[in-house]
């Protein structure tokens, strides 16, 4: 038959079909069929099959699959009745998107008109082989566009899965098919657990929520299962010989991996439902014809395995919120190798192993193995020393009693899992052992961090993962570990919240056997932190051992972490630091002043801590930098170990008891004056709002309008009208919205908050946590709602130290983009909040009670030093013997603006909250209080000073900031290319307090705005505030610069 009269009959068959009067698309699917099997046949050499596919939900698979019958998939039909005269519509439906994203080769059709689509985009134009109007009329529908249809017909057959992908193309074509795997997943689950089915997937689920995580979702089950079986598929095709098919990828698992090989015989023999097998058949299809030698060209490079290495790119594609929410990134090979062989040298040195890692007394643990970049690396080293040292007569003997046995590695996620057992495998297929039936290294999936009991844990020999579960529980609770290594998962937000770790963080939040006295020591949750705590309590447990660890380098010197840091010198009689910092949070730099990068592609510093239990060993703390470049570094770790690195001795000093270098004579200077918290008890980090461009406005009047607007919608609309993306754990669209609406709304909770230095703009405050506001900070920010001044400082200063003064509510980033900002009201109105407040209580001039927010002895022992009487209330009569409260905030602003003791005291303000010095002196004390309270007027904008600005707006234009450019030769900010002000000096544009640089940063916020003629004044107060602040500045240096080192101790 030809083409034409194939396509003349197809159209006859519809015809007669809908006369009948069944519209249902499943009645032409037969008629479909015979015509796309006979186009096949003559536009094709390959055999063509079209198949229908079972569909429950619009979220499932397409209607057809066109393939060879056997293996190698063509491409996939979505078909709509032949009424559907628009399939515009269905182009742009959330359905067909995801069809477009899965599958590279796929036709719509409503049976007249045919659109293809290849790689998602449409190709050619739409073509309609006969009219609708004929159809509904009952006349016989005539062919049209022939030839523009066997053009898109031959199209659709002519396409081929490319067999020369590149990595990063295979790993995009994995990942939209693995994402379109896990929907499918997560489909025939809830149909499964909606029919009450005792299905396989329903029972797998039920295991993982026993035996690994307790609070594992549907959602979360669905993807895990989607990224195993890709990447199950992925290895196996790396071993399998032959044809490769998703029946034949059972035969690339290993039968000692219990649970992989029940996951595999499921999908290869089982009765896996049809849903699941199109979409594993077209993954399977996919790694059929790669040629993986292409695809890992350039993989494997400095001893990293290719398939492991492949993952890091794979899950980057697949889901790279996941991929850093997990903390997956694959560790530089240098990295490993410099741990690996300073615990080997360790081992010789303190242990008396002159093998090092092959004695065969040493067991070793990756309690986060990942792809077991560090068991391999180990093993290949203890290898090689065996060979050097014995020979290879008996290195299978020495593989099975050592290696096989003492080696141990713990893995949470399926598919790294699945890739590290099989790494293993080859690798000591690489070293000639053969393995039997009965080997298997003594990798398991579980959860580090949760150690259960033996009524929590199934019963062993019930299921795969029952079995395992009781091996790696042995591990954790019995067996001892000599060596502990690997790179921890940094993840702030942990979901290992388990009872057992988390009794085990709280040794860590005590320091010199006292409470933290920490508001919020969330980053003592960080994984990374809890990774450590294990390894400490397991070598603790043995009496003696080793940790290596490469992890986030934040607990070197935060204050949170002390209580870990005293904690870890307890526990370990030597501890070596080597600090790779490249943390571009922190815009860290070589001290040279050259740029500094990361051995990881991520933000966040890192550091090696190589911790030393063993009775006999010289005691010590060391520390050591490595700064410069990702190769420098590299290099660095790949020919050095730990002898070989130039060490420094550290005496860390109580209560912070820092990991970092620090000027011992300066410090106990320093420590001997008063924190600002025990200066200002009552404090709280700045409000976080969650969503700053829905909360925070410019005007009032924006502000009003806004949360008029957005109760007015619903929750969904409103979520796109504002542009708020996803709710959060804390902030949600409808319960900020009913905070609103409980609120009033009222004019009245419009309130001014200081956003950013010099920059008040506006937000809705109801102090309601969980509301409009994500974290209001109500017990502390209902103090600025009434007439009081606040001083804003960060805990640290990563980069210019900063310090403010308000007198409204503020952000949680007021003065440092980085660091948390804390503030601390000069007094409280809430009573309830007095007990750390050593005040008299005051009737204000608004004729409310307030007392002042000064802490137990600071005030009096000031004030008695300086032959003053201490009032309760606003400013004392400095001339004559009585100071208030606000002279001492003054004096103490004074001190924070000294580039003096900014300069002195750098190191220290970098680690915790500032101390004060305060004199004894009371000439010295007047004068930096009266210098202290001008720089206040500044900063509030109330100082007559401000009368007389510095700075012009000039230009005529529409005030629109389109583009903010300094000119240094002229003084001059421009704001577009015909308006700008006048008379800034570099050292004005240029002036930093804490991380803005307030001058830019305040124009560069209004970008896309035009400026009013109150903004342009307001600016040119803010140049005008900003010169004079230097000005006192230098003052305050004279006075203060020579008395520090001085200063008496209160």
């Amino acid at each position: 038959m030809t083409f034409r009269a194939s396509v003349e009959r197809y159209l006859g068959a519809v015809a007669q079909q809908y006369h009948r009067g069944d519209a249902r698309e499943e009645s032409y699917y037969d008629v479909l069929k015979q015509l796309w099997e006979e186009l096949g046949s003559q536009l094709s050499s390959a055999h063509a099959t079209l198949t229908v596919l079972p569909r429950q939900t619009e979220a499932g698979n397409p209607d057809m699959r066109v393939w060879s019958g056997q293996q190698h998939i063509t491409g996939y039909i979505e078909a709509k009745e032949p009424g559907v005269t628009n399939l515009d519509h269905v182009e742009v439906s959330e359905q067909l998107k995801r069809y477009r994203a899965a599958f590279p080769n796929v036709i719509v059709t409503n049976f007249l008109e045919f659109r293809l689509y290849r790689f998602g985009q449409p190709m050619g134009q739409p073509v309609t082989i006969g009219s609708l109007q004929a159809l509904q009329a009952g006349m016989k529908v005539p062919l049209q566009h022939e030839e523009q249809f066997r053009e898109l017909v031959e199209r659709f057959f002519d396409f081929q899965l490319p067999r020369a992908y590149t990595a990063q193309t295979l790993a995009v074509a994995l990942a939209d098919r693995t994402r379109f795997l896990q929907q499918q997943v997560l489909a025939q689950l809830v149909d499964d657990e909606d029919h009450k089915l005792n299905s396989e997937l329903v029972n797998l689920l039920a295991e993982f929520k026993q035996v690994l995580m307790s609070d594992l979702t549907s959602d979360t089950f669905a993807d895990l299962y989607a990224q195993t079986i890709t990447y199950g598929l992925f290895a196996a095709r790396m071993r399998v010989t032959g044809t490769f098919t998703r029946e034949t990828a059972l035969n690339g698992i290993p039968a000692t991996i219990g649970i992989l090989r029940k996951l595999f015989k499921y999908i290869s023999i089982g009765d896996t439902p049809e849903r699941l097998r199109v979409i594993i058949d077209d993954i399977a299809d996919v790694l059929a014809v790669a040629d993986t030698d292409t695809v890992f060209k350039g993989y494997g490079k400095n001893g990293r395995d290719p398939v492991a290495d492949f993952y890091e790119t794979f899950l980057g594609e697949y889901d790279p919120a996941k991929r850093k929410q997990h903390g997956v990134y694959y560790t530089p090979q240098p990295v490993v190798s410099y741990i690996v062989r300073s615990v080997d040298q360790i081992l010789r040195d303190s242990f008396g192993k002159p093998d090092g890692l092959a004695d065969p007394s040493v067991t070793v643990l990756d309690p986060a193995a990942g792809t077991m970049t560090f068991p391999a690396t180990a093993v290949r080293l203890a290898a090689e020393t065996y060979k050097a040292k014995y020979g290879d007569g008996s290195l299978d003997s020495w593989i099975k009693g050592h290696v096989l046995r003492d080696f141990y590695a713990f893995e949470l996620m399926m598919a790294p899992y699945a890739i590290g057992h099989l790494r293993m495998g080859t690798l000591l297929t690489e070293l000639g052992y053969t393995m039997s039936t009965d080997d298997r290294f003594k990798l398991y999936l579980t959860n580090t961090l949760d150690v259960s009991t033996a009524e929590q844990n199934p019963i062993p020999g019930l299921s795969p993962l029952a079995d395992e579960s009781h091996m790696a529980e042995a591990v954790k609770t019995t067996q001892p570990v000599l060596v502990i290594m690997g790179n921890p998962p940094y993840s702030g937000t942990s979901s290992n919240k388990g009872a057992w770790i988390s009794a085990l963080i709280d040794d860590y939040k005590k320091v010199d056997g006292k409470p933290l006295d920490e508001k919020n020591p969330k980053w003592l949750q960080d994984d990374y932190v809890k990774f450590i705590r294990f390894a400490q309590w397991k070598i603790d447990q043995a009496g003696e051992g080793v940790l290596g660890f490469i992890t986030n380098h934040s607990y070197l010197d935060n204050p949170t972490f002390r209580g870990m840091r005293q904690s870890l010198m307890a526990s370990f009689d030597q501890l070596h630091i080597l600090n790779l910092h490249g943390n571009s949070l922190k815009k860290e730099q070589c001290p040279d002043g050259s740029k500094d990068e990361n051995v990881f592609d991520i933000m966040q510093g890192v550091a090696i801590i190589l911790a030393v239990k063993r009775n006999g060993v010289p005691k010590g703390i060391w520390y050591s930098d490595l700064w410069g470049s990702r190769d420098a570094k590299y290099t660095v770790l790949s020919n050095d170990q730990m002898t070989q690195t130039a060490w420094q001795e550290l005496t860390p000093r109580g209560d912070m008891y820092l990991f970092v270098p620090q000027d011992a004579t300066l410090a106990a200077e320093y420590e001997q004056w008063p924190k600002v918290t025990e200066i200002f008890p009552v404090s709280s980090v700045g409000i976080v709002t969650a969503r700053d461009e829905l909360t925070i406005q410019f005007t009032p009047e924006q502000v009003w309008q806004t949360v008029n607007r957005f109760i007015s919608m619903p929750p969904e609309e409103a979520r796109e009208a504002f542009h708020l993306g996803k709710d959060a754990q804390d902030w949600k669209v409808q319960l900020a919205q009913d905070d609103i609406r409980r609120s009033g709304p009222k004019l009245e909770n419009v309130v001014p908050v200081l956003y950013r230095p010099l920059d008040i703009r506006y937000t809705y405050y109801t102090g309601q946590s969980r509301g409009f506001i994500c974290r209001p900070r109500a017990e502390v920010m209902r103090n600025m709602l009434r007439p009081n001044t606040a001083l804003v400082v960060p805990r640290q200063c990563k980069e210019q130290p900063g310090a403010f003064a308000c007198s409204s509510i503020a952000g949680h980033k007021t003065v440092d983009a980085y660091d948390i900002n804390y503030l601390f009201p000069l007094y409280c109105y809430d009573t309830s909040l007095s007990a750390d407040i050593d005040a008299i209580e005051n009737i204000s001039a608004t004729g409310t009670h307030r007392l002042a927010n000064l802490g137990p002895a600071v005030a009096a022992n000031v004030a008695k030093d300086l032959g003053f009487i201490m009032t309760s209330d606003g400013h004392g009569d400095l001339a004559h013997g009585s100071m208030g409260p606000e002279d001492l905030f003054a004096y103490i602003y004074a001190v924070l603006y000294s580039p003096a003791y900014r300069t002195r005291y750098a190191e220290f303000l970098k680690a915790d909250f500032p101390r004060i010095p305060f004199t004894k002196d009371r000439d010295t004390f007047l004068k930096l209080a009266g210098l202290g309270q001008q720089l206040i007027d500044l900063h509030l904008m109330r100082s007559p000073e401000l009368d007389n600005p510095i700075s012009r707006f000039c230009g005529k234009g529409d005030s629109a900031v389109t583009k903010v450019e300094y000119d240094a030769d002229r003084g001059r900010v421009a704001i577009n290319p015909t308006q700008y002000f006048d008379s800034v000096t570099p050292e004005l544009w240029t002036y930093q307090i804490g991380g803005y640089q307030a001058l830019a940063k305040w124009l560069k916020d209004r970008k896309g705005r035009f400026l009013t003629s109150a903004d342009t004044i307001h600016y040119s107060r803010i140049a005008t505030a900003l010169s004079d602040t230097v000005k006192l500045q230098e003052q305050i240096n004279r006075i203060l610069g020579r008395t520090l080192g001085e200063t008496a101790h209160v």
